[in-house]
């Protein structure tokens, strides 16, 4: 173990910075001199064959290939620098490179860090970084997996303020090495995105009415052996309303998937870009950056068990996972609800994450339409529309998310799909994909009548066969009664004037809809405001929001609810 004293400058500066965890990394600051920064360089894998690779998982096996885990054994004593501050502060840095690589991350057989000590990431110009990655990612098994950083290089600092008790554990298994579906933070067209050009993103105007259901999908990034793919999925509510964290996804994201790798399973919540503000009548979903909210680790719970050995399947293709590490209430979970009546529905949407992009949308207006893929009636066909936006539909990568119906319930998880936003190879915009049915997961498939969905999802036998979603509600409770519940009211039911105006409102009420609350939400789905009424008008003075667009979604007696965009000006 190297450590090198640094000779103190500016005291002034650091000495109240470690009284709590590091905000920042001490590397970004020019006002200390840090010993030179040592590279550990990885031989690059050979390009032609990672894309031929990934052509074939595709082909094969429906899966979305984006990097692969070259794998060494190193560990923080052995290499990287260690400097010591002059108040006894520690800090460990080493550069991770390999060539080629669109963008890198740092895969740990054994994390460990102490209480108030803190690990970042961060680029090779020190434009970006990401942390603090602190204690909440202990576990007993030790796997952590960082973020991917753009670029050829990655630098891994951890900081350890005097006052910390305790020795990290850092020792790296290998690198994530990103080839394709890997964008620039910092990157806001739509043509650096990733996905192709006609997606929609979830805080376009197509998204205004779906604000809940978007907080419940997530991007999963899938360790499998030395492959690195994409799917996406969506946590679900149980009858237990116990805020248990299931997501919902497709089994062949990752049949063969080993419990060993789950551990490594990247789990993204709020990945989308937020509705500019400054600028709400400009172009959606193009403000700020992107989260970077993950959590590490899943356990498997039941599969349909029906994936084939030619690749396909002979059910309805459904995974469930429960995630392993406490998600934080800032992500704002969302628990969604779920229908397995076999009704179909007449109109609709998918949330997704294409090609492991930024959140995106798309909407249908036919009647769903039962399907045999893989076995008899267990799919949903749907068609995508075009909106005002544009023509969503589905990529790699969206494999797994949740097809909701027209009372925002998940009937369906996507399996396969021939939609795209051109034409080409049998393909295109109005070409269906097909989603494995909620009610063939509930009680079909070739499976154990342990796997059977309706096991988890109705752990404690009420026999419902649909169930309402919920945000928390306090300590394990997830009771849609309780919170917002996200079955919408009449169109017309209430209207606001003026809009845009500059804070001053009038919400008036229609039909019988006389007494209720109007909770008001931010872009990124925050409550800022609530109100009762009980009468026709409520008048609301909001003038001390800053400019932009916000969401006030109100709600009657029983908890039916219905939401509108307001801009202030």
């Amino acid at each position: 173990m190297r450590k090198v004293l640094i000779v103190f400058v500016m005291s002034c500066m650091y000495l109240p910075l470690f009284s709590q965890q590091v905000e920042k990394p001490i590397g970004f600051s020019n006002a200390l001199a840090l010993s030179p920064l040592e590279r550990y360089i990885v031989e690059s894998p050979d390009w032609n064959e990672l894309i031929a690779h990934q052509d074939d998982m595709d082909r094969l096996y429906g899966r979305t290939i984006q990097g692969r885990i070259i794998a060494f054994d190193i560990t923080a004593e052995e290499y990287g620098v260690w400097d010591i501050l002059p108040d006894g502060t520690q800090v460990w840095r080493l550069q991770l490179h390999s060539d080629y690589a669109m963008s890198i991350s740092a895969y740990f057989s054994k994390f460990f860090v102490p209480d108030g000590s803190s690990l970042f990431i961060y680029n090779n110009d020190r434009t970006y970084f990401e942390g603090p990655i602190g204690a909440e990612e202990n576990n007993e098994h030790g796997r952590y997996v960082t973020n991917d950083m753009w670029g050829q290089n990655i630098t891994l600092e951890y900081i350890q303020p005097v006052n910390v008790i305790g020795q990290p554990q850092l020792e790296i298994r290998g690198i994530g090495y990103f080839f394709d579906y890997v964008y620039p933070p910092y990157e806001l067209s739509q043509e650096s995105r990733g996905s192709e050009s006609c997606q929609v993103n979830i805080n376009c105007p197509e998204g205004l009415d779906w604000q809940f259901q978007r907080d419940a999908v997530v991007r999963m990034r899938i360790t499998d052996g030395n492959d690195i793919g994409l799917c996406s999925g969506a946590m679900v509510n149980t009858t237990a309303r116990d805020c248990r964290q299931y997501v919902l996804s497709a089994l062949h994201c990752a049949a063969d998937v080993s419990d060993s790798d789950l551990l490594y399973l990247q789990f993204r919540w709020n990945y989308e870009r937020p509705a500019d503000e400054n600028n709400p009548f400009g172009v959606c979903g193009t403000a700020g950056f992107s989260s970077a909210r993950n959590r590490t680790g899943a356990f498997r719970l039941a599969d349909s068990n029906d994936i084939s050995n030619n690749g396909g399947f002979q059910g309805s293709d459904f995974l469930l996972l429960e995630v392993e590490d406490d998600i934080p209430d800032s992500y704002s979970p969302f628990f969604a609800g779920w229908d397995s009546r076999n009704l179909g529905s007449p109109e609709g949407v998918g949330i997704h994450h294409p090609a492991g992009d930024i959140k995106k949308i798309s909407t249908y207006n036919a009647q769903t339409i039962s399907t045999f893929i893989g076995a008899p009636g267990s799919h949903w066909q749907v068609r995508w529309i075009e909106t005002e936006t544009n023509h969503g539909t589905t990529e790699g990568g969206s494999s797994g998310s949740p097809l909701f119906n027209d009372t925002r319930l998940i009937i369906g998880t996507l399996s396969a799909g021939l939609s795209a936003c051109f034409n080409g190879g049998g393909m295109g915009p109005n070409q269906p994909d097909w989603y494995g049915k909620m009610s063939y997961h509930w009680s079909n498939n070739p499976n154990t009548s342990a796997q059977k969905l309706r096991e988890w999802l109705d752990p404690i036998d009420l026999g419902w066969d649909f169930l309402y979603g919920s945000y928390r509600n306090g300590d394990n409770n997830c009771d849609p009664s309780i919170g917002i519940n996200d079955l919408p009211l009449s169109e017309y039911s209430f209207s606001i004037h003026p809009n845009p105006s500059a804070g001053e409102l009038s919400i008036r009420f229609k039909g019988d809809l006389m007494n209720g609350k109007v909770n008001v939400y931010n872009a990124m789905g925050q409550m800022l405001h609530q109100s009762v009424f009980s009468g026709p008008v409520l008048e609301m003075d909001l003038s001390e929001f800053r400019s932009g667009a916000y969401y006030v979604t109100v709600q009657n007696a029983s908890g039916y609810s219905k939401t509108e965009r307001w801009v202030k000006l």
